[in-house]
């Protein structure tokens, strides 16, 4: 599990994206946990919640966003 403390502010948008969906109350919190799309695992710990849309991870091969399930 990696440990996320706030969003990727250079990443590289050719690199193709991987969804984490959440909804709306988790992406309100500050601490919580969440499994990537392709089954990647993420804790949360962060100074300020993150907008749906925010990058918080990348690797050489993807970059995750993070996105708000549709109510």
């Amino acid at each position: 599990m990696q440990l996320i403390a706030g969003p990727v502010t250079a990443f590289d948008p050719a690199l193709p994206a991987v969804a984490l969906e959440v909804d709306r109350l988790t992406l309100a919190k500050r601490r919580w946990r969440g499994t990537a799309a392709d089954g990647m695992e993420f804790g949360f710990e962060l100074e300020r919640p993150l907008p749906s849309g925010a990058v918080f991870w990348q690797t050489a091969a993807a970059r995750y966003v993070v996105h708000q399930r549709p109510e």
